[in-house]
């Protein structure tokens, strides 16, 4: 909607930070119109990719991106339906106007500078998806590495927290992904700033990484997690910390671990 514009335009252009977009979608919103509410929590475990997705298409036929191309708006869940069903919304997209008889689309493609997928694959996307790696793999193919975060939806999992963080980063280790495309998913693609702000805000991260490599290290010599946790905790980490430290450095030996400790 128009009347939203000064605030994308305010948050990019003004404060250059990215948008993050949590899809919305109630129970009271029925799966068939014949009905007065959503069975089976429907409307959150399938609604929510789909408003996702719908906010998306929403989004690139406003224009928004052509008015504000330097725009980084992070989609949930990996950008819900669209990586899966890229084919389709490629191919059926091209045809834009072709099924339907009351609208005109014919100068809205006119105005748009590139194919509509393209325009898709501008929007960033988190790694939220339950810890399938298949389904993150299929995400990573249509944005491409620069544009994937890492984000665990902690604590909304069975276990209260830890399950969503350990199995986010269990699927991005399965994939065996380059060094470089691990680095920028787990912390690189946070850094959006290169002013002084954005190199503060990556020293600091980088402090707390080896902070969080130091209770890897305990972990890996005492073999004992509740050790290594109290010492995180010590340190002022968060649980995410940890279980990226522990991502992210594999000791090449228990001994040159104990070294490296000390």
């Amino acid at each position: 909607e128009p009347e939203f514009f000064p605030v994308f335009e305010r948050i990019t252009q003004k404060h250059d930070l990215p948008i993050w977009m949590h899809p919305a979608r109630p129970a009271t919103r029925a799966d068939y119109v014949n009905e007065q509410k959503s069975k089976f929590e429907i409307w959150q475990v399938l609604g929510w990719p789909f408003e996702t997705s719908v906010a998306m298409a929403r989004i690139v036929f406003s224009g928004l991106f052509d008015r504000l191309p330097g725009m980084r708006l992070i989609t949930h869940h990996c950008g819900g339906m669209i990586p899966f069903f890229a084919g389709r919304a490629e191919t059926l997209w091209a045809q834009l106007g072709s099924r339907t008889a009351d609208e005109n689309y014919e100068e809205l493609l006119k105005r748009m500078t590139k194919k509509p997928i393209e325009y898709f694959r501008m929007f960033y996307a988190d790694t939220v998806l339950g810890g399938s790696a298949s389904a993150l793999r299929c995400g990573l193919d249509f944005f491409g590495a620069d544009k994937v975060v890492f984000a665990s939806d902690c604590p909304f999992d069975p276990e209260g927290g830890p399950m969503f963080i350990r199995e986010g980063i269990r699927s991005v280790e399965d994939l065996a992904l380059p060094e470089e495309d691990r680095r920028k998913i787990y912390f690189e693609n946070y850094i959006f700033r290169e002013d002084e702000t954005g190199a503060q805000f990556a020293a600091a991260l980088a402090s707390r990484a080896r902070a969080g490599v130091c209770v890897r290290l305990i972990y890996d010599w005492m073999g004992n997690y509740d050790l290594a946790w109290k010492f995180g905790v010590s340190l002022g980490l968060t649980a995410g910390v940890v279980q990226l430290a522990f991502a992210l450095w594999r000791p090449p030996s228990k001994s040159q671990g104990v070294i490296a400790a000390a």
